[in-house]
């Protein structure tokens, strides 16, 4: 079986995001970042970044856009030294 740590960050932003699509009556989500770990099967969750502004929020559905996602990552994944994805 495998392990899901999420860090205090993180769940402090999904936390956010949940609060203000319910305030709204949508779905929410966003992109995780973070490290899986085959050895210790564990994947470790340490930020939220917002979804891009392509996604779509409906009261019944949540669709994670594109735009930007890629760069959004990359851009993480650098300033990390590629060690988070």
């Amino acid at each position: 079986a495998w392990t899901v740590r999420v860090h205090r960050a993180a769940l402090d932003k999904i936390r956010a995001e949940a609060a203000r699509g319910g305030a709204a009556g949508v779905e929410t989500g966003g992109i995780l970042v973070g490290r899986a770990s085959e050895v210790s099967r564990a994947l470790n969750v340490v930020d939220a970044l917002p979804a891009p502004e392509d996604s779509v929020r409906e009261r019944g559905r949540f669709v994670l856009g594109t735009r930007g996602a890629r760069a959004a990552v990359d851009a993480y994944a650098g300033l990390a030294g590629g060690a988070l994805y």
